[in-house]
């Protein structure tokens, strides 16, 4: 194991073990039962202090919502800063499929911020407030090529937007360059 996976290793015993004293607390604090139980049951190894088991799942599904929204909050902040679908996709640990016919990275980290379009045939959107212009955006995902089809709500102004619009241009005057060559 290299350093780099032990301390995400150890990480994540910190992690579940921070999880489990915010389940006792959820459960303290919303009334419910806390008692000892055997660390190992049938061994005489002592005891734990632990959640009676209905309240435990009740706290940690309350948890694991307030996990998801934080998040999503993050992912928000993401998008603010200019980062894109793919770098959010990687934090998120996606990948695409490998024979390329699943969603990309980009359109599951795009698909999991969105969730489900608010009413039938209409197309998912994420909300998010840009960095460079300070306005608030509706992002329709990364399935369109150009970026004012992408994202609307910029400033006409948008230093961010106009970055974008230009690295795709720049992206398809290369394309065509080469095609021209090519023939």
């Amino acid at each position: 194991m290299t350093a780099d996976e032990d301390a995400q290793a150890l990480a994540r015993t910190d992690a579940e073990r921070d999880m489990r004293n915010a389940v006792l607390r959820y459960v303290t604090a919303t009334g419910g039962e806390v008692g000892e139980r055997p660390i190992a049951p049938g061994r005489d190894y002592g005891t734990t202090r632990d959640a009676e088991p209905l309240a435990g799942i009740r706290a940690a599904k309350a948890l694991e919502h307030a996990s998801a929204r934080l998040g999503r909050n993050y992912v928000a902040l993401a998008r603010r800063t200019g980062l894109g679908w793919d770098q959010v996709g990687e934090a998120l640990n996606l990948e695409a499929d490998p024979d390329g016919y699943g969603p990309s990275v980009a359109e599951q980290a795009f698909e999991y911020a969105a969730g489900e379009p608010l009413s039938y045939g209409s197309s998912p959107s994420y909300g998010f407030t840009c960095g460079s212009c300070s306005q608030f955006v509706s992002d329709h995902g990364p399935y369109d090529p150009h970026p004012l089809d992408r994202e609307t709500g910029h400033a006409a102004d948008c230093a961010r937007q106009a970055a974008e619009v230009a690295a795709w241009q720049a992206e398809r005057d290369r394309e065509d360059a080469e095609w021209e060559a090519g023939q």
